[in-house]
């Protein structure tokens, strides 16, 4: 694994260079694949995300009241009518008797209802 702060200046700060390489799992570079970018974001977002967490409380804030149960990875993004409305339409009615394997299951919200739905 390459370390960004092997490019700095050998007179930079140590301070400097620490941040730099703290930094590094977050910063994305334009030339960088699509896949690359994105698993770079995600595991950074996926790290850092807790219930209480600031970021987490400002996306859940648009969400209707009592619309979510902060549980998983995601369950920020939508309210729960808004969920359940995803998993009857565009989920469940493709999985029909199968046993499901959720793969790359992010934050596990929707393996979760897969399961309670007797998938898996």
């Amino acid at each position: 694994v390459l370390s960004i702060s092997s490019f700095l200046q050998p007179e930079s700060q140590p301070s400097v260079a620490g941040l730099v390489d703290a930094l590094a799992p977050a910063m994305v570079y334009t030339d960088a694949p699509n896949a690359v970018t994105n698993r770079k974001l995600w595991d950074a977002y996926a790290a850092a995300w807790d219930p209480s967490a600031d970021f987490v409380k400002k996306m859940s804030s648009s969400l209707p009241p009592g619309g979510a149960s902060i549980r998983h990875v995601g369950d920020e993004w939508s309210d729960v009518e808004s969920f359940q409305e995803v998993l009857r339409d565009w989920i469940l009615p493709h999985a029909g008797n199968a046993i499901v394997a959720e793969i790359g299951s992010g934050g596990g919200r929707v393996a979760v209802e897969l399961s309670q739905n007797g998938y898996g």
